[in-house]
């Protein structure tokens, strides 16, 4: 079958088991080098905001949900976590 793909038996064979030998993993090596994380997705939207956007400019209502996110991620910080987005 190497054959017919143009790889020689004893040359290339002989080199490609050479590189692989250096890139195998054992099992115990991967389980190691994994972490596990929990995750928490939360969806935060201000009460109200789709009233907001109906009586704001754009410009005023950015300002808004900036400051929200930002008191926010804040809140989330404290309790030593983080906001991906």
């Amino acid at each position: 079958m190497l054959k017919d793909i143009g790889v020689l038996i004893d040359g290339h064979r002989l080199l490609l088991r050479g590189e692989l030998s250096g890139i195998t993993h054992t099992h115990e090596t991967i389980a190691a080098s994994v972490e596990r994380r929990e995750l928490t997705v939360m969806f935060c939207d201000p009460l109200g905001c789709a009233a907001l956007s109906a009586t704001l400019d754009p410009g005023s209502l950015r300002t808004i949900i900036g400051a929200y996110h930002h008191c926010r991620a804040a809140l989330v910080e404290h309790s030593r976590c983080f906001v991906a987005k």
